[in-house]
């Protein structure tokens, strides 16, 4: 028979991956957040998500009505088994306990209370029933050893908990040339040589903008896919135009090609 864990409000239960593996594997990684946003989930009692902290936002004045008015804390919590994200909320009281959480932490939220926000997409809400366990995680980060088409030596970048190559603090200059797959934080300054026409989409009921724009460099030629505000804003510029995109990201191979998106929620920004 599977413990209960018992609601311990206000509380931060503190549990060492390696000591405590077992309970974790077995009583805390139940669910992903591509299961909830998938509706994949069979019993609300059962809903327990390890997830990374990706950021800790400032404290919000929220009214849910006219008469009530709360502080709120968001903070935008992510999947260790994909890319999703979700908004985590605190309230009041609750807010207290949040300086004992930083960016990059782990966490296991068991029986957090799932919501729509007023754009219709779920969100996670700590409740009397939840539950925070911060798991203090060793991480060890893989070296990739690559050899760069615009670079003469071979370099090393780190490889992500998802497999993903981050190039954030690679200190020379990126070539279209050196693009690969699953990449992130990936900045290069180029030329844009065709800008398309917006053509939004809806994904879990939310409509997003998405222009397709071209950009060449010395060595070749590529399409980027700019999403929500990103596409808007690079509506002011004109073809011709020579920028510096930051923080764009590549996907794995899809039919023998792979795709270059630039989304704001992953710190990708333009400048002229």
């Amino acid at each position: 028979m599977n413990p209960k864990l018992l609601p311990t409000e206000y509380i931060i239960i503190t549990l060492k991956y390696k000591e405590h593996f077992g309970f974790i594997s077995e009583y805390l990684d139940k669910l992903t957040i591509d299961n909830i946003l998938h509706n994949e989930i069979l019993n609300q009692e059962d809903i327990s998500i390890i997830v990374k902290i990706k950021e800790i936002k400032e404290t919000k004045t929220y009214k849910p009505d006219i008469d009530t008015e709360m502080e709120q804390k968001e903070i935008i919590v992510a999947d260790t088994k994909s890319l999703n994200t979700m908004s985590l909320f605190l309230y009041d009281e609750q807010i207290s306990f949040v300086r004992l959480l930083k960016k990059g932490d782990y966490i296991a939220i068991y029986n957090p209370q799932i919501n729509y926000n007023k754009k219709n997409q779920k969100i996670l809400n700590y409740c009397l029933d939840t539950i925070f366990i911060k798991i203090e995680k060793e991480e060890k980060q893989n070296i990739k050893h690559l050899k760069l088409s615009s670079q003469s030596k071979q370099c090393n970048i780190p490889e992500d908990d998802y497999g993903m190559l981050d190039f954030g603090q690679f200190q020379e200059r990126l070539f279209l040339c050196d693009l690969r797959c699953n990449t992130k934080n990936v900045s290069i300054f180029c030329q844009i040589i065709y800008i398309g026409n917006n053509k939004p989409i809806t994904i879990d009921n939310e409509i997003k903008n998405r222009i397709g724009i071209k950009i060449q460099d010395s060595t070749g030629i590529k399409d980027v896919t700019l999403w929500d505000n990103l596409a808007l804003q690079v509506l002011k510029y004109k073809v011709g135009y020579y920028v510096f995109i930051e923080n764009l990201m590549t996907s794995d191979y899809v039919d023998n090609t792979f795709y270059i998106n630039g989304i704001e929620e992953l710190g990708c920004k333009i400048y002229n």
